[in-house]
């Protein structure tokens, strides 16, 4: 409900101007000259110590080693927990994680008129229990070639959580990729689509 006082007008039928807030006082305090003087030096040292640090860094960032700068960035990121997609196909029955790929052949002609493509592709497949291993006991990523055209066929997606990610001093970037069954793994970010 409306005030009255807000609704009523002044006597030529104009409405009456808002009301104002009054000034704000300024407040003033009293301190011993002792005091003021103990909090400014402390802000100066403040000050300087920034300073100080901010120099460091630079100097740190400038002659530090950037392959040990860059372990350590990424180990102390801390979970990221985004998600990706990654592709997978069927191998053998199972649903497999495609880990990598590369283009083997790419070319174009004119055959009696009609442009043909002769593309195929090497792709790397997750591997399981069982699968080949190396002499040191590492799993070793299935390959297989295909033809691009019935992979993009074939393909299917699967989505994941970002966990961690991990840079070289060359600039090439890892991601580990948590997936809804607890299995990890590690992708160049080549392959992960956001």
């Amino acid at each position: 409900m409306a005030n009255e006082e807000e609704n009523k007008k002044t006597e030529s039928g104009e409405p009456n101007p808002p009301a104002t807030t009054p000034p704000k006082k300024k407040e003033t305090v009293e301190v011993d000259r002792s005091i003021l003087d103990q909090i400014l030096e402390k802000q100066k040292v403040q000050d300087e110590l920034i300073a100080k640090q901010t120099l460091e860094i630079e100097r740190l960032n400038a002659t530090g080693d950037l392959k040990r700068l860059a372990k350590w960035d990424s180990d102390h990121k801390g979970e990221l927990i985004r998600t990706a997609q990654v592709a997978t196909m069927i191998y053998e029955g199972e649903e497999r994680v495609v880990i990598g790929w590369r283009s083997l052949t790419n070319t174009v002609r004119m055959e009696n008129g009609i442009l043909k493509e002769d593309q195929t592709g090497e792709y790397w497949l997750e591997s399981y229990e069982g699968d080949p291993e190396d002499e040191d006991g590492n799993k070793i990523p299935i390959k297989i070639e295909k033809e691009q055209r019935l992979w993009y066929h074939e393909i299917g997606r699967k989505k994941a959580d970002i966990v961690k990610e991990s840079s070289t001093p060359s600039g090439s970037v890892t991601k580990v990729l948590r997936f809804q069954d607890g299995k990890e793994i590690e992708f160049d970010v080549t392959f992960i689509n956001p």
